[in-house]
């Protein structure tokens, strides 16, 4: 039984120093890459979280409550900080209302992707869920009454 589990320890330790071995080799033969890959996890710590799904509160009995964000942690040029980005996945239909950026309160991209206008950095995680939930219940109330927010 001891011989077993010294032959199992040498195949760790040669599968891990193999493992090494490739690592360092890419790195010496691709240089300028490794480098990138370093530079873009310093700017970005946080990354981005996935689609996540929230049932907005509604107090008027709408059975559409879903919207889908996927948390980006980018720079923002007009906020000119980095900050927590609530990219908008899904919301329900806005029913006629206005769909405009200031009634909704979205910012959108060259590529028609939109997110959760905020007019400060929010460098939590957490906080820019809260920020999102809040938007989404206040989207619901709009949907259902025409009330601007903001």
């Amino acid at each position: 039984m001891e011989e077993l589990i010294g032959w199992v320890l040498l195949a760790i330790f040669v599968v891990a120093a193999g493992r090494v071995g490739y690592l360092i080799y890419q790195n010496n033969r691709h240089p300028e890459q490794a480098a990138a890959s370093a530079a873009t996890a310093r700017r970005d710590p946080h990354g981005e979280t996935g689609p996540m799904i929230y049932f907005a509160n509604d107090a008027h009995g709408r059975t559409d409550r879903e919207y889908q964000f996927n948390y980006k942690w980018v720079y923002d040029g007009t906020l000119h900080a980095y900050t927590w980005r609530a990219y908008i996945l899904r919301m329900p239909s806005l029913c006629g209302r206005p769909s405009d950026g200031h009634s909704t309160h979205r910012w959108s991209d060259a590529n028609g992707n939109h997110w959760v206008c905020w007019d400060s950095p929010v460098t939590s995680l957490t906080k820019m869920q809260s920020v999102s939930r809040l938007w989404a219940d206040s989207v619901q109330e709009y949907i259902a009454t025409g009330k601007l927010f903001g």
